[in-house]
């Protein structure tokens, strides 16, 4: 942990030069990222596994499915979302930062992704049961296209406990209607425009499904190019979510330990699990 803590100090005085600018992908992707500390498998493909941060000489907390986004193409993966499995671990949480089938992979896309969510989110309920863990329920939290995802997991499943969306896409529809290249991509990920396939988003999209029984917070930040805060104002309010606006920051900061905010964003998702 002092290594860890080491680490991300020497990374914010770099970075404080620039007065917390907005964090890039490109820098995101340079941050080492540190190592889980095991991954389990939830399924037979290669796709199918999860990685887990363990809390060291605490009680578990509580247990985080965590999600990571990327548009929902496989171009990227669940590695940048080691910062914050890392960061919550040491908090006091067990998380479980998973993998799944993504647009561009064989089975991937609309509906084999969300079946992989679904898939995984019962594995671990079963594995928390086996493991007599004192609790077992299992809070999410999404990035971007995985704030979809978990949204999505949330109108599913009645069991998830709280949501904790950043970034999240909530409204796929109007989403996919866009020009943006994420908006592309979520055409892509559902292999149809919203009017060609109104059936198929009904079961896909956030917005038109039963409201959660979970608690929900969504977390945004003012910069947003991709996913601007306005995006989630229709769902919040026809679900009554808790949303949390960030000024200045942008997309990359809400899951970069550089970031300016990141330890009040950490405050922030711990309130919102209490």
């Amino acid at each position: 942990m002092y290594q860890r803590s080491l680490l991300i100090s020497l990374l914010m005085i770099v970075f404080s030069g620039q007065n917390y600018a907005q964090v890039t992908w490109s820098e995101l992707s340079q941050i080492p990222v540190p190592p889980p500390h095991k991954t389990i498998t939830y399924g037979e493909s290669e796709h199918h596994i999860i990685d887990v941060y363990l809390p060291q000489n605490v009680d578990i907390k509580s247990n985080i499915m965590l999600i990571h986004g990327g548009c929902w193409q496989n171009q990227y993966d669940r590695t940048y979302m080691g910062h914050m499995a890392q960061s919550l671990s040491e908090r006091g949480y067990q998380v479980f930062n998973i993998e799944y089938h993504r647009t561009g992979d064989p089975g991937g896309g609309y509906p084999g992704t969300v079946q992989d969510i679904h898939k995984a989110y019962l594995y671990l309920q079963k594995y928390l049961t086996e493991l007599s863990s004192r609790s077992s329920a299992i809070n999410v939290i999404g990035h971007s296209a995985g704030g979809h995802l978990s949204l999505w997991l949330a109108a599913t499943e009645p069991g998830v406990t709280t949501v904790v969306g950043l970034a999240a896409i909530s409204d796929l529809s109007s989403y996919a209607d866009g020009t943006g290249s994420c908006q592309i991509a979520a055409r892509n990920f559902m292999q149809a425009q919203p009017a060609e396939a109104p059936e198929a988003y009904k079961k896909a999209d956030p917005i038109l499904m039963d409201i959660p029984r979970a608690t929900l917070t969504l977390i945004s930040t003012e910069k947003d190019a991709i996913v601007p805060p306005s995006h989630n104002a229709t769902y919040v309010q026809r679900t009554g979510a808790k949303h949390h606006i960030f000024p200045e920051m942008g997309h990359f900061d809400l899951v970069a330990p550089t970031s300016g905010i990141w330890l009040s964003l950490l405050d922030l998702i711990e309130d919102s699990l209490r």
